[in-house]
């Protein structure tokens, strides 16, 4: 009779649940060639988790190769974060300098680490979105139906001009 002997391994690991959340709140041009850029690391019972090492990544927009910045910083007592970014790291790694986005990698003191990303440009990188006709007749009135987005997709407050030309 044929006997057929084998072998597997298995691998029996403990998953654990996140302990605490990251957070990107803003990107601000300093003025002085260099970024800021802002953010909060906390539990998920909202306490603030100090002494977090944040790393920083950057990549075009719809690009996966990412570009690891040098520099680290921890969180405050309050779970805080702020890295300065000097615009000559953005230029050489993403030469269009228009949108990329940002990675953030926090590790706690006990080891844990968690990832948030965000995209972002510099200077004003807004799109139209608009519902409605798409073929308006110059004649007649028309309510034109738009929103102003920025690159996260998140609505903008402001107002757009139009003309129709023929």
């Amino acid at each position: 009779f044929n006997r057929v002997v084998g072998r597997n391994l298995v691998t029996v690991s403990d998953y654990k649940l996140p302990t605490f959340a990251v957070t990107i709140s803003d990107f601000k041009d300093l003025q002085n060639g260099n970024y800021a850029l802002n953010g909060n690391v906390k539990s998920f019972s909202d306490f603030a988790v100090e002494g977090a090492t944040i790393k920083l990544s950057i990549s075009a927009a719809n690009s996966y190769v990412q570009h690891n910045y040098p520099n680290t910083v921890t969180t405050d007592a309050n779970g805080n974060y702020r890295i300065v970014i000097p615009e000559s790291f953005i230029t050489a790694n993403i030469p269009s300098k228009k949108s990329f986005k940002v990675t953030i990698t926090a590790t706690s003191v006990t080891g844990e680490s968690q990832m948030a990303s965000r995209k972002f440009s510099i200077g004003k990188q807004f799109y139209i979105v608009s519902t409605g006709a798409t073929l308006i007749e110059a004649s007649k009135s028309v309510n034109l139906n738009a929103k102003i987005k920025n690159i996260n997709d998140e609505p903008i407050d402001g107002k757009i001009y139009y003309t129709l030309t023929n």
